[in-house]
């Protein structure tokens, strides 16, 4: 049953439904931590759209944002970008946050 929703949910975010996407997909994590979960995993690029932490009252990782953030850590630690790229990218991650 969660599947089928969360697939309708991401079908529905892709089709500009964003607020329908985002009640089915609450109502699936509410659902998964009534059932003992502690962390959700924003496994699909959609979900992340119409879902962030500061609204949630559960542990939301995104695989997407995980990745995005290693490899600006590894790119600055091997000095592959400057400090300028790496601001810019703060700064953009502020503006969609």
């Amino acid at each position: 049953k969660n599947e089928e929703l969360v697939m309708q949910a991401i079908y529905g975010i892709k089709g500009g439904l964003k607020d329908e996407g985002r009640k089915i997909l609450q109502q699936v994590a509410k659902d998964l931590v009534k059932a003992g979960a502690e962390i959700i995993i924003a496994g699909c690029t959609e979900i992340p759209l119409v879902l962030q932490q500061k609204n949630l009252n559960f542990i939301l990782l995104d695989p997407s944002k995980i990745v995005a953030e290693s490899a600006i850590a590894l790119a600055s630690r091997d000095n592959i970008i400057g400090q300028e790229s790496i601001q810019k990218t703060s700064i953009l991650e502020k503006a969609y946050n």
